[in-house]
């Protein structure tokens, strides 16, 4: 098999995501074919523009604090990786973006996941298992 190797990929909490969305070549290079991507469907860039779904790829990661996340994102021509904050709320989660600390907080279980800021972008950073390849992409912001 091709070697793996782990490096922490940091995703953009975006309010105006509909979807977990990804560029191809981030955390894999495989795009599985998905419904959406099979039906034309389309993302709208900040002017309009048509941004055509690829597929999908699930993303096993964990974070700084261990916890293991599983996350489906959908791949296409993005600048970077976003996680949706609206799917997150759909997921029971609840996002909290404040100077003091910001989190994500699982509702049934009241587990917290953190998030980095950084400027004006909120972050979740998630360490994962990347083809050797793309580990030294522009996306990493790290490695183990």
């Amino acid at each position: 098999g091709k070697k793996m190797v782990r490096v922490q990929i940091p995703t953009v909490l975006d309010s105006g995501a509909v979807r977990h969305v990804t560029p191809n070549g981030v955390f894999s290079l495989d795009v599985v074919p998905s419904q959406r991507s099979k039906e034309g469907h389309n993302y709208y860039g900040p002017a309009g523009e048509a941004i055509a779904n690829l597929g999908e790829q699930t993303v096993k990661g964990s974070t700084d604090a261990g916890q293991t996340l599983s996350i489906g994102f959908d791949v296409a021509k993005i600048t970077r990786p976003l996680v949706s904050v609206s799917e997150m709320v759909r997921k029971n989660y609840r996002v909290l973006l404040d100077n003091d600390g910001s989190y994500i907080e699982h509702k049934r279980t009241g587990k917290h996941i953190d998030v980095r800021q950084e400027g004006s972008f909120y972050y979740l950073d998630l360490w994962v298992q990347v083809p050797e390849e793309i580990s030294n992409s522009p996306f990493v912001r790290q490695a183990s």
